[in-house]
C-alpha cells in the first residue's frame, strides 16, 4: 500500500512538473513573437484538438515526405526564399492572394487560423490571423521573430476555408487550398 502511494505521489509530482514546463516553454514562446497570452489559445501537440487539426491537414493535402506536394494541389502558389527579408516578402505576397482568395469570400474579417510547427515540443497556437501577419513584421532591428523562425517547418491553417501555408526549411513558402470535399476532421 505504501509503494503504490508513493507511486502516486511521484507520478502526481511528475505531471506538474511536466505542467509547469509546458507552461514555461508556451510563455516563453508568446514573448519571442510577441503575441499576448490572451490572443492565443496554445495546446500541447498531443491535445485532441491539435491531433484533429493534423488529421486534417493529412487528409486535405497529398504529402510527399514531410511536405505538401504542392505540384499535386491545383493552383497553389509556391515562393522561394533565401534570408529572412525573401521570406517576409514572400509571405506578404501570399497574404495578398489569400485576401483575395479566401478572406474576402468568408464573413469573418480576421479568420482564425492554426499553427504547427514540425517540433512537436513546440505548443500549436490558435489565433487570428492578423495576429500571424503582425508577427511577421519586422519594425526595427533584432524586433520579434517570425513564427517561421521558431522550426524547421511551419504549417498554417484555416480549417473552415480549408487552406493551408506551408513554410519549408529548403526554402519554399507555399499556399494552397485543399480541394476535398468533405473534411472529416472539421465536420465541413
Amino acid at each position: 500500500m505504501e509503494r503504490h502511494t508513493r507511486q502516486a505521489k511521484l507520478q502526481q509530482k511528475l505531471a506538474q512538473f511536466h505542467q509547469r514546463q509546458w507552461e514555461r516553454s508556451t510563455q516563453a514562446l508568446l514573448t519571442t513573437l510577441e503575441i499576448l497570452p490572451q490572443e492565443c489559445n496554445a495546446f500541447p501537440t498531443d491535445h485532441a484538438f491539435v491531433q484533429d487539426c493534423l488529421q486534417w491537414l493529412e487528409q486535405s493535402f497529398p504529402w510527399q515526405w514531410a511536405q505538401i506536394d504542392w505540384v499535386a494541389v491545383p493552383q497553389s502558389q509556391c515562393r522561394h526564399w533565401t534570408s529572412q527579408e525573401s521570406q517576409i516578402a514572400a509571405f506578404t505576397e501570399l497574404c495578398q492572394i489569400i485576401q483575395i482568395n479566401h478572406l474576402s469570400q468568408h464573413p469573418s474579417p480576421d479568420p482564425t487560423v492554426v499553427v504547427i510547427w514540425f517540433n512537436a515540443n513546440t505548443p500549436v497556437l490558435e489565433l487570428p490571423w492578423t495576429v500571424v501577419q503582425r508577427t511577421m513584421q519586422c519594425t526595427s532591428v533584432g524586433a520579434s521573430s517570425t513564427i517561421f523562425e521558431q522550426d524547421s517547418d511551419t504549417w498554417i491553417m484555416d480549417r473552415q476555408a480549408k487552406w493551408c501555408l506551408e513554410c519549408h526549411h529548403e526554402g519554399t513558402l507555399c499556399y494552397g487550398q485543399s480541394t476535398h470535399v468533405t473534411d472529416r476532421a472539421s465536420g465541413l
